[in-house]
């Protein structure tokens, strides 16, 4: 698979895994699919589906160009907007992604490694957290690298609220 598509995809399950296992959304709105031969929860409820697919589709973009460095998840309280918690994924972009060459692939075995690592650190910072039991929302935040070299593509983020 494309390394563009397995890195948004890596990020898709993670932040998905994070609204699971923190109880941001009931559990009955998640389902589990197969995915790279690997059981994951993903969300069914339309309105989250449909802001993911425009962050994921942002973060692809970004990757493609090699300008994207984190993606965080802030978890806010509904009433005081309190940041509850901040989930950073940093990014490392596959600069051969858009050279005119065929972008390298990445096998199954790799693919699976990388989304069990990145729901691995997940699960066990998990365990350790307190249960939130207020209404929350969330904020997906992405923060593109910094050029000097160039005035045209400043530092700046994508901030989509749910």
């Amino acid at each position: 698979e494309r390394s563009i598509n397995c890195q948004s995809n890596v990020r898709t399950f993670g932040i998905n895994s994070i609204l699971y296992q923190r109880g941001i959304y009931p559990a009955e709105t998640f389902t589990r699919v197969t995915q790279y031969d690997m059981s994951l929860h993903l969300t069914t409820d339309a309105k989250l589906k449909n802001y993911l697919t425009n962050v994921v589709s942002q973060l692809k973009e970004w990757l493609f160009d090699c300008t994207v460095q984190k993606l965080v998840v802030v978890i806010t309280c509904l009433e005081t907007n309190e940041v509850l918690e901040r989930w950073q994924f940093d990014i490392e972009c596959d600069k051969t992604a858009n050279e005119s060459s065929a972008p390298r692939e990445k096998s199954i075995k790799a693919i699976q490694e990388e989304i069990r690592s990145v729901i691995r650190q997940i699960t066990a910072t998990v365990t350790f957290l307190p249960l939130l039991e207020i209404t929350m929302h969330i904020k997906v935040l992405m923060k593109k690298k910094t050029f000097k070299q160039s005035s045209s593509l400043p530092n700046s983020s994508v901030d989509g609220t749910y």
